[in-house]
């Protein structure tokens, strides 16, 4: 059962939810509400705006049955053309706030379902005249652009006052004089916005309204919002969706948050919502035998995908792979392995930076990054810097700066199990010449098995997540110049590897974990009051557990998981919204993965695989 097959009424605020920043709906969002008005479902509008500003917007979504406008103070069947409440403000009470405003110089704007009153030098009057130019070129209703002075010559019929004010204490005091002496109600409804109406009306005392009306309970009804006047919908809702976008005070209600309105957030979560129920396909194509495949990348030359998978063997080889179905290859190196990591550079023809000479055993005293590059239509292969032991590397762009970090495995060794020199965590900036090299600086010491890396954001800020038997660290790169790196100490127990992202939807990042050094022990840390405690573990046996990826598969958020011994499998872990329950799927085993990567493409997602244990490069196709 998918999360929302009993839900019968979907509501969705309209400013920071379904429109983007530019105002428009995205056509993912009008595919996705068509579709379900086609199942039978009932789509409704509600919106701080008067109701002719949301003519344009109902037009597009062909599945609309009602709107909500005014922040509650009317409710229209638009398929009907009938006005089901209509709640209109006294007019005493309007004069009495606007000379309250007048008499403090704080704009005042006050909007009935057709008409609207504006002081003469309003900052909001534009946005009405840039509504009504779109109005005209669409032949739709225009909205009735007044001054104050036009307030007495008609039945105003006021069903809202916007007030928009930049100072804070201007606008506390605006809603001190409301619940003091009106007997108005008073809700913000934006950044510097205040809206002004009559009392019990609200956006979620109009959808209660409207529940009554088609006889619909709350545990049948969704509704999307990004701020306060948002909250009363909340109120009567069992599906709450939060906006990536949204204030806090929303999203501590919400049961999902969602991606922000300028990514499509309302399509993301209903398609989220309805695919409880829809099977993942996996279509396995092997791409090469391939001795002791290791890492994996891909890159973009000349505007076309190319996948790249590179041996850890001593005499190992690094093969691109392009076409139609891959079915390219070329060679990048054929006998120099020991190939660890596979890094693009940002903003170029393709370019990456890889590891090589880190051999089995650890026998990584000559590791080293190298710089490909296509010139003259072949690929050239160049050293870039020495950095013994380097395992894991990245880099953070912060404005046009690319930041370096690197991961030493250990320092030195005498041997295999030698682990008495601990790993470094080295950051560096990437010159725009890269033949001239680089000079990378240690900013962490003594991390045993520093081995697990993962690139996340952090608190807003991409960051850099390393973990070692000292636990899980995360590193933020300057934000500016003259700034230094930061670093916080997350996790203080042993860790191999780590990936991070919200599955669950609720806002706070999952970390999930090796546990220890290459563990047969995966679990999921969240973090709750101010710690990162386990809200889940793998309970099937596991040995040498070493892939993680955090990614979508056909837009619903999983981390992809890659054992090399046991069973050798590869499983996806994702969150079971009706269930309220994290959930293993398979989907290949005896591979042995030792690391693992997901592109999202139009149609489809790939999953390109170096399987270790069983010599094998492959690529899953991942479909619904």
């Amino acid at each position: 059962m998918n999360a929302i097959k009993n839900i019968k009424l979907f509501v969705t605020d309209m400013d920071g939810t379904l429109l983007s920043p530019d105002q428009t709906i995205h056509e993912q969002d009008i595919d996705i509400i068509t579709k379900l008005a086609n199942q039978g479902k009932t789509i409704v509008i509600a919106s701080g705006r008067i109701f002719t500003m949301l003519e344009t917007y109902y037009n597009q979504l062909k599945g609309v049955r009602y709107v909500i406008s005014s922040n509650g103070a009317a409710i229209d069947d638009i398929i009907e053309h009938k006005t089901l409440f209509k709640s209109i403000m006294d007019d005493e009470a309007v004069y009495q706030v606007l000379d309250f405003c007048l008499k403090h110089k704080i704009e005042c704007n006050l909007l009935s379902r057709e008409a609207c009153y504006f002081p003469k030098e309003s900052i909001r009057r534009e946005r009405f005249v840039i509504y009504n130019h779109l109005a005209s070129q669409q032949h739709l209703n225009r909205i009735q652009i007044r001054g104050y002075e036009a307030l007495k010559a008609i039945d105003n019929q006021i069903e809202k006052i916007l007030i928009h004010e930049t100072d804070p204490s201007k606008r506390e005091m605006v809603q001190a004089f409301i619940e003091s002496e009106t007997t108005l109600a008073c809700t913000v409804s934006d950044k510097n916005l205040l809206d002004i109406s009559n009392q019990d009306i609200s956006k979620g005392h109009a959808l209660q309204r409207l529940m009554f009306h088609l006889n619909v309970r709350p545990q049948e009804v969704l509704t999307f919002g990004d701020y306060d006047n948002d909250l009363s919908l909340f109120e009567h809702a069992r599906i709450k969706v939060a906006m990536g976008n949204a204030i806090e005070s929303l999203k501590n209600k919400a049961t999902f948050i969602t991606k922000t309105n300028q990514q499509q957030g309302v399509s993301f979560a209903l398609k989220n919502l309805l695919m409880e129920d829809q099977t993942m396909r996996f279509e396995k194509v092997v791409l090469d035998e391939f001795y002791r495949a290791y890492a994996v990348g891909h890159v973009t030359v000349d505007n076309e995908l190319h996948l790249i998978v590179a041996s850890e063997a001593i005499d190992g080889k690094c093969i691109m792979y392009s076409g139609e179905h891959f079915e390219k290859r070329t060679t990048l190196w054929a006998d120099q392995g020991g190939t660890m990591s596979i890094v693009p550079i940002p903003n170029t023809n393709g370019e990456f930076l890889a590891v090589r000479n880190f051999f089995p055993g650890f026998n990584a005293a000559t590791a080293k990054v190298v710089h490909v590059k296509k010139e003259a239509g072949e690929f050239v292969v160049r050293d870039f810097i020495q950095l013994p032991y380097l395992h894991r590397f990245d880099l953070i762009t912060v404005g046009d700066t690319h930041y370096f970090i690197g991961a030493t495995l250990c320092s030195s060794k005498k041997e295999r199990e030698d682990w008495s020199d601990p790993g470094k965590v080295f950051v560096g900036v990437l010159p725009k010449d890269l033949s001239k090299g680089m000079t990378v600086t240690p900013i962490l010491e003594n991390l045993t098995h520093n081995h697990g890396y993962y690139a996340a954001p952090y608190e807003g800020k991409d960051a850099a997540w390393i973990a070692s038997d000292e636990g899980l660290f995360v590193f933020i790169p300057p934000q500016k110049e003259g700034e230094s790196w930061t670093h916080h100490h997350l996790i203080q127990k042993p860790i191999s590897d780590v990936a991070v992202l919200d599955i669950d939807f609720d806002g706070i990042p999952e970390i999930i974990s090796i546990e220890p050094f290459h563990g047969n022990i995966m679990v999921m840390y969240k973090k709750i009051n101010g710690q990162y405690e386990q809200v889940y573990q793998v309970e099937r046996p596991l040995e040498f557990a070493h892939a993680l990826c955090g990614t979508t598969l056909r837009d619903k958020p999983a981390f992809v998981c890659g054992i090399r011994r046991l069973n050798k499998e590869m499983f996806y872990i994702d969150y079971n919204l009706e269930k309220q329950a994290y959930e293993l799927h398979e989907i290949d085993r005896e591979i042995g993965p030792a690391n693992l990567t997901v592109i999202n493409l139009k149609d489809h997602d790939i999953i390109l695989s170096a399987n270790n244990t069983i010599h094998q490069a492959a690529i899953y196709y991942v479909k619904k």
